[in-house]
């Protein structure tokens, strides 16, 4: 059943999501009070918790976890308005695995979670100059965006408290326990110190951020694209790949690597490169691309990338119409039969210059 709930201006509605297999998941949309279209979405939030990581946080595979994702989902999507921490039409989601269920909080520097402490409130003044002081932000929201605990938010909070960015709110119920709290005008300087600072440090690297998830991730990514493909169809890749570094294209093909594989463990790294490292995975498809062990393994890993992303990063080229396993036949492609890889390498450039 859904919920829904009124927030700052804003309809938060939530529900369960239905296409999970193996594991739960929910979604909260968030639209403006007056939206009248699906295009006026401001964002979804989501949050997924794999069958494995359910049996070891409730003790069965079959238990409920869908009020603690409903809690967890509602407070993000809460944080993530009043801190302004979206871009619009954008889905976030948060994968719970077992891996990250039994790992520790992974550390996060003081300086990342005061910039985004800061940023958040800067963002609430500037959207009510006259009662800001009467505003707060969701805690376990925001603490679930960034993937840290209570206790790492109040002793930064704390810290920017002390040096004067940030104050208690006008009442007495309002303190930074409960996120009630404003920035300064002295914080509104440090802010804009802290982004300059971290501008010279980024130098020109390409760096794409994403509010994703449970964190903000500043993913520098090693490739805007990773060719999948089998042997037999090499020259097409090869064509590809020369193609588009003759445009700037930073692009794995594995003929351009051969330093870098020399020695590597192959299954490891391969299932970096297409599950992790590529801004778009090509695909190569083929009879001899659905034949073969390798790319088998490249499009599992690119696929449980594209199920986590749920945004399109799988890019197929059929070279003949043979099915692939796994790959919906919905899914949009290109044919070589009625382009060129001329034509292909433009369509490439538009998606990636499309990119935030």
């Amino acid at each position: 059943m859904s919920s829904q709930e009124p927030y700052q201006n804003c309809n938060l509605i939530g529900d369960a999501d239905p296409r999970t297999k193996d594991g739960q998941g929910y979604w909260v949309v968030v639209e403006p009070e007056d939206a009248t279209a699906e295009s006026d979405r401001l964002f979804a939030e989501g949050t997924f918790i794999t069958g494995t990581a359910i049996a070891i946080k409730y003790g069965s595979r079959n238990s409920d976890a869908i009020p603690e994702l409903k809690k967890l989902t509602f407070a993000k999507a809460r944080a993530r308005i009043a801190l302004g921490l979206y871009d619009h039409g954008k889905e976030y989601l948060q994968e719970i695995t077992s891996k990250t269920l039994r790992s520790e909080v992974k550390s996060v520097e003081d300086e990342y979670i005061q910039r985004w402490l800061l940023t958040g409130l800067l963002n609430i003044r500037k959207k009510n100059p006259l009662r800001y002081k009467l505003d707060s932000i969701d805690v376990g929201g925001f603490c679930g965006i960034l993937g840290i605990t209570e206790k790492q938010y109040l002793f930064n909070a704390s810290i920017l408290l002390e040096d004067g960015l940030i104050n208690h709110g006008e009442t007495n119920e309002l303190t930074i326990e409960n996120g009630g709290m404003y920035i300064t005008s002295e914080g509104v300087k440090q802010l804009s110190f802290l982004t300059a600072r971290r501008v010279e440090l980024k130098g020109e690297a390409r760096i794409r951020t994403e509010v994703a998830g449970n964190l903000e991730v500043e993913e520098e990514f090693k490739y805007d694209v990773a060719i999948s493909f089998a042997g037999e169809d090499r020259e097409i890749a090869e064509q590809l790949a020369k193609e588009l570094e003759s445009r700037d294209i930073e692009v794995f093909y594995d003929d351009f690597e051969q330093e870098t594989l020399w020695g590597k463990n192959l299954y490891e790294h391969l299932d970096y490169v297409y599950g992790k490292a590529s801004r778009y995975c090509i695909m190569l498809l083929s009879k001899h691309y659905a034949e073969k062990t390798w790319t088998n393994h490249e499009r599992k890993s690119a696929q449980a990338r594209a199920f986590r992303q749920r945004t399109e990063y799988i890019l197929p080229i059929r070279i003949d119409n043979t099915k692939i396993p796994g790959l919906a036949e919905t899914v949009g492609y290109i044919s070589l039969k009625n382009t060129s890889v001329e034509n292909i390498v433009d369509l490439i450039m538009k998606k990636l210059a499309a990119l935030p």
